[in-house]
């Protein structure tokens, strides 16, 4: 997946805005899976505690506004 354009944008409390431009064939559900996992993954790297309190829970909702 190419993303042509990727800014963040403002944050908000829990909240994270992002500007993201990318390919027509890429999905925006796709796109925003892509987001969310780079996020857990660098979180997770930083702090690892995280993941093992996160066992039962996800670290970001199902949601996403596009």
């Amino acid at each position: 997946m190419a993303l042509s354009e990727y800014d963040v944008i403002d944050t908000n409390g829990d909240l994270v805005y992002h500007f993201v431009a990318s390919e027509p064939k890429c999905s925006p559900p796709g796109v925003m899976q892509v987001i969310k996992s780079i996020t857990a993954i660098k979180i997770f790297n930083e702090y690892p505690l995280i993941q093992n309190q996160l066992l039962c829970c996800e670290l970001s909702s199902d949601g996403g506004y596009i």
